[in-house]
């Protein structure tokens, strides 16, 4: 009796450790990860190279995406040469099997030409800036510039200059994520953004923000 007491002990805990790897594979699946905001909000990190699924119903069959290269880096001729491909994500896509990926979805605008401006300005403190910061900046840009003030379907995409870090609370871009993805409610309009940390390799920036772009399409309140 003791010897299968204890049996059925063992097994139970393989179970559970079965249990767990199961859980890490799933979790490690996904590109994104939800993570607690340094305002006590939630933000979702991009921390893999795999395209996301789906989640929810399809609401935006024309996502529109809206560009802002942000810090005084973005002058030099050889940073400013990457604009025109970062800020048409969708049309850039590198490969046939991204373009099969985003074309089953039933988007409609692939290959529109999207909008987007330089914001060649001193941000953040020491180098450093925050997702608060970037709030501000959003903020301010919906409140005092028409032009960017656009509807429902629009998300921001702000590519940071090499010299500028991100950072979301306690953790930093380029060691804890590629990218990171939010939103917040600003002049009655719902704010979709993904913030991209400078990446010299084009063709990975423009992946890592793609994935952002799309994942912030389809669960911009980034739920666990």
């Amino acid at each position: 009796m003791k010897t299968r007491y204890i049996l059925l002990i063992v097994l139970a805990s393989m179970s559970v450790v079965r249990a767990q790897v199961g859980d890490t594979k799933r979790h490690s699946s996904s590109p994104t990860q939800s993570v607690v905001n340094e305002d006590r909000g939630r933000a979702c990190i991009v921390v893999g190279n795999t395209l996301p699924g789906m989640r929810g119903e399809r609401s935006i069959v024309e996502p529109q995406q809206y560009s802002i290269f942000l810090g005084k880096g973005w002058a030099a001729d050889s940073l400013r040469a990457r604009e025109s491909n970062l800020s048409n994500l969708l049309s850039n896509a590198s490969d046939t099997v991204q373009a099969d990926y985003m074309e089953q979805f039933g988007w409609k605008n692939l290959y529109s030409v999207n909008d987007y401006e330089e914001m060649l300005i001193d941000v953040g403190e020491g180098g450093f800036v925050s997702d608060l910061q970037i709030q501000s900046i959003l903020s301010g840009m919906v409140t005092d510039t028409p032009m960017a003030r656009r509807g429902g379907d629009t998300t921001y995409v702000i590519y940071l200059e090499p010299a500028l870090t991100s950072t979301l609370g306690p953790i930093v871009g380029g060691k804890h994520y590629f990218a990171y993805y939010n939103a917040l409610n600003r002049s009655g309009m719902r704010i979709r953004y993904v913030v991209v940390p400078y990446d010299e390799n084009l063709r990975t920036a423009a992946r890592r923000a793609l994935i952002g772009f799309i994942s912030a399409v389809f669960q911009p309140d980034c739920q666990s």
